[in-house]
């Protein structure tokens, strides 16, 4: 198991997912971790691009990604 999604909805053309991860460390006993957010947004007809959000998605985050699908798809974050 790479990861569970246990919630995803759409927002302006951004994917948000909120999933369970495995660190894939032989030992873990805390494995899945999370839940962690993620966006998700496919540029043309490219391959979708992942970005980690945070354990929590707050409304100003949705908003800035959906002003802004191209930071998904960069390192520039919101300020």
């Amino acid at each position: 198991m790479a990861a569970l999604v246990t919630e995803e909805f759409e927002y302006h053309n951004v994917n948000y997912q909120r999933r369970l991860v495995k660190c894939n460390k032989d030992l873990c006993k805390k494995c899945p971790h999370g839940p962690y957010w993620y966006a998700i947004v496919k540029i043309g007809s490219g391959k979708p691009v992942t970005r980690y959000v945070g354990k929590n998605l707050k409304s100003d985050t949705l908003k800035f990604y959906s002003e802004n699908p191209e930071k998904v798809t960069t390192y520039e974050t919101q300020s």
